[in-house]
């Protein structure tokens, strides 16, 4: 199965190749654990979402409704994402 990975990487996509790609990819699957996936799910959320706020709130930062507007109207937030 090795050699037909290989060939499957270093040539242009055909059906067959597909196949053997996606084969591998369902037995990775199956071998990952529940907690793992779970964690692969919820990391995005933590990273981008529940840190930040803890972050700011361990920072003595008063989050309120007044203060995500003046935060998403100033030009300086829309720099800081832009970049």
């Amino acid at each position: 199965m090795l050699p037909d990975v290989r060939d499957a990487l270093d040539t242009e996509k055909s059906e067959r190749d597909e196949v053997i790609l996606g084969r591998i990819e369902e037995l990775v699957r199956q071998t990952e654990s529940p907690l793992e996936r779970l964690e692969r799910m919820v990391h995005p959320w933590t990273s981008y979402l529940v840190l930040p706020v803890f972050a700011l709130v361990n920072a003595g930062v008063a989050l309120s409704a007044e203060f995500a507007r003046q935060a998403f109207t100033s030009a300086v937030t829309w720099g800081v994402m832009a970049g």
